[in-house]
């Protein structure tokens, strides 16, 4: 027995190592030194864990191969938390890797690293989310399907990201239809399906046109009044398609460039 400040202690021996024990509440602790701090230890099933305070709360420590890493529970959970700079950060396992988590907000946040990038990983309802960083955005990634959708925000606007062969495009939404928006060219092409065919939407000045495929061809279809118009070329000449009752009626406009004579 030994004291430690006012108390005796009694020492047992762990291996060849003299171990310090002392009760709290109705547990019996072990205590070694680790540096000059003197460390509880108790054990949670076969392994022994190394206890020590973080403000208030009782942290375990364990060792992950060489690296001391510190446990704490959330709800009946027991997490290992290890640092990340100066941020003490809670590890929980994801299938047989080591996560550490964080907070943002109040909401409790996995972070994995995907290559060398440090991702960190939400949950939107049931469903994981990873977030990561293209520049100085954050890009949430989450899954549909087999098919990994990167999230982005354009202004208040949440916009999924998929790719389609090699393209990038990105998802909104029109109300409760979702609209996919590419590039064509340099400019923001949106793309939504009539059916079972995949429209493309631009704006030919201020009006919105939709763009579908005849065959081989592409069709516009813009609207004059209330009625669907489309538009298709014939060589050089634009041709607008319209209906008259059930019949089709094929409408040319002819531009006379001519100089009129006196």
């Amino acid at each position: 027995m030994t004291t430690v400040g006012y108390e005796v202690l009694p020492m047992t021996t762990v291996g060849y190592e003299v171990i310090l024990m002392t009760t709290i509440g109705y547990e019996v602790i072990l205590m070694k030194t680790v540096g000059f701090e003197v460390i509880p230890m108790t054990t949670v099933g076969f392994e022994v864990i190394l206890m020590t305070a973080v403000g208030y709360e009782v942290i375990l420590m364990t060792t992950v191969g060489y690296e001391l890493v510190l446990m704490t529970t959330v709800g009946y959970e027991v997490i290992p938390m290890t640092t990340i700079g100066y941020e003490v950060i809670p590890m929980t396992t994801v299938g047989f890797g080591v996560i550490p988590m964080t907070t943002v907000g109040f909401e409790v946040t996995l972070m994995t690293t995907v290559g060398y990038e440090v991702t960190l990983m939400t949950t939107v309802g049931y469903e994981v989310i990873l977030m990561t960083t293209l520049g100085y955005e954050v890009v949430l990634m989450t899954t549909v399907g087999y098919e990994v959708i990167l999230m982005t925000t354009i202004e208040y606007e949440v916009i999924l990201m998929t790719t389609v062969g090699y393209e990038v495009i990105l998802m909104t939404t029109l109300g409760y239809e979702v609209v996919l928006m590419t590039t064509v060219g340099y400019e923001v092409v949106l793309m939504t399906t009539i059916g079972y065919d995949v429209i493309l939407m631009t704006t030919l000045g201020n009006e919105v046109v939709l763009m579908t495929t005849v065959g081989d061809e592409v069709i516009l279809m813009t609207t004059i009044g209330d009625e669907v118009v489309l538009m298709t070329t014939v060589g050089d000449e634009v041709i607008l398609m319209t209906t008259l009752g059930y019949e089709v009626i094929l409408m040319t406009i002819h531009f006379d460039m001519s100089i009129p004579k006196k």
